[in-house]
């Protein structure tokens, strides 16, 4: 940005002056946000380390109630698209990323559903794709799995939803709502002090 900074560490509080687009994207979520109209947040970017196209999402603690929710949306895309790395997928919340742009509006919004989806600059390491850089063609192959998997999670029969949580934990295996629910508290969010695994320079 015009400041000389990362703006995905300048979430909290964007400058208009000095962080424009975040300020005024912050502003639109907001309002979507006061209708109700706020499902999902997905911050796309490249990664330089890691291999393969994973997701980074916001984790509470088990009382919280949304520890497996966040996990729903990254399990439809490994269904879809088998450049997708669901062990790849890190749900902790860390006091490094506490501005980004998905642990922000997971906190100010109560959105479950906040994400940062990386494709990393290195390709893949398994699958068919293994040893090759994503291209126009993987990139759109990824592309392709994200509104199928929106449609699942909006289904009002939530069935696939449901099937994937009770897979996940055994013991919520009732059917919910996986849209809805404030973010937890502070107090009851896991904070370890270390970096998330092999997230390197590039981790968003």
């Amino acid at each position: 940005g015009v400041a000389g900074v990362d703006l995905n560490r300048q979430w909290a509080e964007p400058s208009e002056a000095l962080m424009p687009t975040v300020h005024h994207l912050k502003r639109v979520l907001r309002s979507h946000a006061s209708n109700d109209q706020l499902l999902l947040f997905c911050d796309l970017h490249g990664h330089s380390r890691k291999h393969n196209v994973f997701a980074y999402g916001c984790e509470g603690s088990a009382k919280s109630g949304t520890r497996w929710t966040c996990r729903v949306f990254p399990t439809l895309l490994a269904e879809g698209c088998e450049l997708f790395s669901l062990p790849g997928c890190s749900y902790k919340v860390l006091r490094s990323k506490e501005n980004t742009s998905r642990v922000v509006v997971w906190r100010t919004f109560g959105l479950v559903h906040s994400y940062t989806l990386e494709a990393s600059f290195c390709g893949a390491d398994f699958g068919t794709a293994a040893g090759v850089h994503f291209g126009t063609r993987e990139l759109r192959q990824m592309g392709a799995a994200f509104v199928p998997a929106l449609l699942a999670l909006t289904d009002p029969a939530q069935t696939r939803v449901n099937t994937i949580l009770a897979a996940l934990d055994p013991e919520a295996a009732a059917p919910t709502n996986p849209t809805a629910g404030p973010a937890p508290p502070a107090s009851d969010v896991d904070l370890p002090a270390t970096a998330e695994p092999a997230a390197g320079a590039g981790g968003r």
